[in-house]
């Protein structure tokens, strides 16, 4: 008798075909030469130490009660963020935050992970964890880009918050456009 897939792997597989594809389409579109219109450019963020080359249209630059970065599509729902962490055990491997986002999201009110997918960016390996969680107003739709920080001695995270819906191909659309248009930005004076 054949092996049975569970919901769950069978989610997960559809997931991964879905990142292949948008990877694909953001990389013909990126060699054909056709760049998305951009609201504004290189924008610094020092929370982060990266830049953003060009913000993609359909998102306004914003800032957070901190002060720091954040990208808001036109529509106001949801927000991008970006923030870097350690090292893990001193390994440098996005891997284990992406693990960590499991149980972050799985923590929260009726929170569900739907899986991990492995990227190769220009910054190297990188890895995607997309969940969906409960909040006070709505159920929320969180997807994460973990990738070695291109200083090379910790994370950088790239997140999109957003109300959950049939929308998400898009919101992930939108963030890998962001997460490619991103480079070093110099150490902030510490």
């Amino acid at each position: 008798m054949g092996r049975r897939n569970t919901e769950a792997q069978v989610r997960g597989k559809l997931f991964v075909r879905f990142v292949v594809m948008v990877a694909v389409t953001v990389a013909a579109a990126g060699c054909a030469g056709d760049r998305t219109p951009t609201v504004e450019t290189k924008v610094a963020v020092l929370e982060a130490g990266v830049i953003i080359d060009r913000v993609p249209a359909g998102l306004e630059v914003s800032r957070g009660e901190a002060g720091q970065v954040v990208l808001v599509p036109s529509s106001g729902e949801g927000r991008i963020t970006f923030a870097m962490s350690d090292l893990l055990d001193g390994i440098l491997d996005p891997l284990g935050p992406a693990r960590e986002v499991q149980a972050e999201i799985e923590a929260l009110p009726n929170g569900r992970f739907f899986g991990s997918q492995e990227l190769r960016t220009p910054m190297g390996r990188a890895y995607t964890a997309r969940g969906r969680y409960d909040s006070e107003a709505a159920t929320m739709e969180e997807v994460r880009i973990l990738a070695v920080h291109p200083w090379g001695d910790r994370f950088l995270m790239v997140s999109s918050v957003h109300p959950a819906g049939d929308d998400t191909a898009e919101r992930v659309q939108l963030l890998l456009e962001v997460f490619s248009e991103l480079y070093e930005g110099g150490r902030s004076p510490s």
